[in-house]
Formats: C-alpha cells, sequence, structure tokens
C-alpha cells in the first residue's frame, strides 16, 4: 500500500474509491481462464514484446477492461517492488502519465498499439537524463 497522502487516504483506497471494481494483485492461484500473455525482451537497446489474449473466445470480449486493469495492476506492483527506488518510481510515473495522455488524446489506437508502449518508455526514460 502506498504512504497516506494529505486526505489521509493512500494510493490503493484512492483507487478503490475511484473505480470500485478495479482488478486486484492476489496471490497466484494456477492459471485463470482469462490471460494476457506479455513476452518481453532485450537485444542490446532494442525492447520488443508481444502480448497475448488467451480465453476471450473469437471476439475477444471483455479483452479491453483485462488489458487496462492489467496495466494499472502492473504499476502497482512495479511501485511497491520499488518502495524505496525514487529514480525508478519517477520514470514510472512518467510512464503513467504518458499512458493518460495517449489514451485521452486518442493516439491509442490498433495500428498504434505496439509501438506506442515503446515510444512511450523511451520518453519517460529520456526525461530522467
Amino acid at each position: 500500500m502506498g504512504a497516506p497522502r494529505a486526505n489521509g487516504m493512500s494510493d490503493k483506497e484512492i483507487v478503490q474509491e475511484t473505480w470500485p471494481n478495479t482488478a486486484t494483485i492476489v496471490d497466484y492461484r494456477g492459471l485463470g481462464k482469462k490471460q494476457l500473455l506479455l513476452k518481453l525482451s532485450w537485444d542490446h537497446d532494442e525492447i520488443s514484446y508481444k502480448v497475448k489474449p488467451k480465453g476471450f473466445g473469437i471476439l475477444g470480449k471483455a479483452v479491453n477492461w483485462y488489458a487496462a486493469m492489467s496495466v494499472i495492476l502492473l504499476f502497482s506492483y512495479l511501485s511497491d517492488r520499488h518502495r524505496g527506488d525514487d529514480r525508478f518510481k519517477n520514470i514510472l510515473t512518467r510512464s503513467a502519465n504518458e499512458c493518460g495522455r495517449a489514451f485521452l488524446s486518442g493516439k491509442f489506437t490498433l495500428s498504434r498499439a505496439r509501438v506506442l508502449p515503446l515510444i512511450i518508455a523511451h520518453i519517460a526514460h529520456q526525461t530522467d537524463k
């Protein structure tokens, strides 16, 4: 759980109040019925990734909700995991801000889905220098 804010609520409490149906991180219970499998690879300075949805059927019902929740949960997990690392958290915060900015400006499109996360990571990392 994040540090309390001025209003006395932690980050987790704010998220649960704002989005009561938000997914949460739980202990591993074996493979779920629905999965978003992510394969990340690094080759020198190049990052590549592949996302494979499983269990959503041909129409991909609810995949967008699961995808959004997986991003929120990833940010939450990384924030907790790197609690004392201010530099990492600054980059993570910039990444989250860029994700929100891209979403609100309509830049998340099917044709940009593979390249936009890499652009966001690059922007967040470059502004750290």
